[in-house]
C-alpha cells in the first residue's frame, strides 16, 4: 500500500516488506551512486533483506499494538484487559466472540419481539417461544405486570434460555416468570425470569354442516379439519400463554375451512363437562391443544 504509513484516518496502515526493501535499496544508490550493486545475491543485498525484515516486524508489532485497543480485534488477556475499563470481567469458559458481544453491546436494547423470539427459537431444543407484554400502567386480567415480558419457552435447558434473553433484552424490562435462573454471563450473577408453561389439557367439541352451494369447494375429512385448526391455533400466529381459549376464537379459525358452516362450540378442561363458557388461562398457563382435544361432529342445518 502507499503512503502515508501508520495511523490513518481509516486506521493502520503498515509499510509493507517489499516497500521496506525498495526504500532502502533507493536511498543507497544516492549514497553510493548508481552503480551500487543491491542484487539480492550480494552481500549488500543480503544485508538489506536482513534490515528490511527487521523493520517489516516492527510495523507489524505496531499494526498489533494498535488493534489490541480495538474490542473487535483484540483477544485473549488483551481482551481481557480492555473489558476492565468498563467493569466487566470474562465469564468462565467464555470465548473471545461471546465476551467482545458482551462488551460492545452488540444488539443491546434489541427487543423487538420478532427478534427476540427469533433469538431464543435458535437456542438448542427449543421448540416453541411465546411473547406477551404489557406496555400499560396496570396489570393485565392475566396477570401480567406493568410494563413487562412474559417469555413462555417450551424446550431448551433453563441456562441457555437464560443467556439468550439477557443477551437479546435490556435493563428496565420487566421479565416476569415463574423459572428465575440464575446466570453470571460478564462474571456477575443475574436472574432471569421466564415462563415455563404450564399445559393445560382442553376438549373442544365442534358442531358444523356442509355448506349448500355450489361454489364451494367440498370439505375436507374430520382430520385434516382437526390438524388444520390445531396449526392454526398452535402456529406462530395461534395462542399465547395467558390468552383465554374462546368460543369466537375457535370460530373464526374454523371459518378458514371450506365448505362448512359452524353451528356451535363448546369447550373444557378435559377432566369436566363441555358447556358454552370460554377457559381463562393464566399468564404461567398455555392450552394445550392437540388433535386429540378436538371433536367435529356433523349436525343437521
Amino acid at each position: 500500500m502507499s503512503a502515508p504509513y501508520g495511523v490513518v484516518d481509516s486506521g493502520f496502515n503498515p509499510k509493507q516488506l517489499d516497500e521496506e526493501l525498495a526504500e532502502i535499496e533507493l536511498a543507497e544508490v544516492g549514497a553510493f551512486g548508481a552503480g551500487v550493486v543491491v542484487d539480492s545475491r550480494s552481500p549488500l543485498g543480503q544485508l538489506n533483506g536482513i534490515f528490511s525484515n527487521a523493520v517489516s516486524k516492527l510495523w507489524e508489532t505496531s499494526q498489533d499494538i494498535y488493534g489490541s485497543f480495538d474490542p473487535d480485534i483484540a483477544t485473549g488477556g488483551r481482551l481481557d484487559s480492555i473489558a476492565k475499563i468498563r467493569r466487566l470481567t470474562r465469564a468462565t469458559g467464555q470465548t473471545d466472540d461471546a465476551f467482545r458481544s458482551v462488551m460492545t453491546n452488540a444488539d443491546y436494547g434489541k427487543i423487538k419481539t420478532r427478534n427476540l423470539r427469533s433469538d431464543i427459537l435458535a437456542v438448542e431444543d427449543v421448540t416453541q417461544v411465546y411473547i406477551t407484554k404489557n406496555t400499560s400502567d396496570i396489570n393485565l386480567e392475566n396477570g401480567l405486570h406493568p410494563h413487562s415480558l412474559a417469555i413462555a419457552v417450551i424446550g431448551g435447558t433453563d441456562a441457555d434460555v437464560a443467556l439468550a434473553i439477557w443477551n437479546s433484552t435490556t435493563e428496565g424490562i420487566g421479565l416476569y416468570g415463574n423459572t428465575p435462573t440464575q446466570i453470571s454471563p460478564v462474571g456477575k450473577c443475574e436472574t432471569i425470569s421466564f415462563v415455563r408453561p404450564e399445559m393445560v389439557d382442553v376438549s373442544i367439541i365442534i358442531n358444523i354442516s356442509k355448506l349448500l352451494s355450489g361454489c364451494e369447494c367440498s370439505p375436507g375429512s374430520n382430520e385434516e379439519m382437526r390438524i388444520a385448526l390445531v396449526t392454526a391455533l398452535t402456529g406462530d400466529c395461534g395462542i399465547k400463554n395467558g390468552q383465554p381459549l374462546t368460543r369466537d376464537l375457535i370460530k373464526q379459525a374454523m371459518s378458514k375451512q371450506t365448505g362448512v358452516i359452524v353451528r356451535d362450540v363448546e369447550l373444557s378442561l378435559a377432566t369436566e363437562s363441555p358447556s358454552d363458557q370460554d377457559i381463562a388461562i393464566t399468564i404461567d398457563q398455555l392450552a394445550n391443544i392437540t388433535t386429540d382435544s378436538i371433536s367435529i361432529n356433523y349436525v343437521d342445518s
